[in-house]
């Protein structure tokens, strides 16, 4: 005779609902908890990098803490023209950055010997006495300026030159620099060794500029 097996219990729906209730609970606190762990996480990695970013503020001030006022160009200004107020411009600028021969006084009225861009340092000697000529000012310190005739349409100021003798050819002057440009003449500095040669060609027949590149 077969033994009869006791019935299994069915599962009536409020136990059905307790355990599903007991593991949507049992994951919301799963979540609950990795959600605050991450803003922890965050949290921390967020003062890390401002402690970080502090450190490096800090570390910039120190290097960079001192300052002294300094004369600027305002915009491009051109070789041989006289500063004006709207021209320059006084700032502080960090010590690390300023090069030596600052301009110690405001350079209104005084002639720049060089192009100056903007935001550029004035420098004492770029610098010339206001009624000296714009031709007088390029002329770098110590160089003499000569005249040659008939070449004004080639050339712009600031290019350098080598100086031919128009009679045989011979080289008279390396890396002269055109000063003054007119119609009909060049303004050309040479160094004081070459000039004596550059006048005994032009009384011969003429000097011949050619430009380098």
């Amino acid at each position: 005779m077969k033994s009869s097996e006791p019935p299994r219990p069915v599962a009536s729906a409020l136990q059905n609902w307790s355990t599903l209730s007991g593991t949507i609970r049992q994951l919301a606190r799963r979540y609950q908890l990795i959600r605050i762990l991450a803003g922890l996480s965050l949290g921390l990695l967020v003062l890390g990098t401002q402690h970080r970013l502090a450190g490096q503020a800090a570390d910039l001030q120190a290097q960079w803490g001192q300052t002294r006022p300094v004369w600027v160009a305002t915009g491009p200004v051109a070789a041989g023209e006289v500063l004006a107020a709207t021209t320059v411009s006084e700032m502080a600028v960090p010590l690390r950055f300023v090069p030596d021969g600052p301009a110690l006084t405001n350079p209104t009225g005084q002639r720049t010997r060089v192009r100056l861009s903007r935001g550029e340092i004035i420098l004492s000697e770029r610098l010339g006495l206001g009624p000296a000529s714009a031709s007088a000012v390029r002329t770098p310190s110590g160089w003499l300026t000569v005249a040659l005739s008939d070449q004004g349409e080639l050339f712009t100021i600031g290019d350098r030159v080598d100086l031919h003798d128009l009679a045989d050819g011979a080289r008279l002057a390396t890396n002269a620099v055109i000063v003054d440009v007119a119609e009909r003449h060049v303004g050309v500095a040479v160094t004081p060794d070459a000039v004596g040669n550059v006048i005994m060609a032009l009384g011969r027949g003429g000097v011949i500029p050619v430009l380098r590149g």
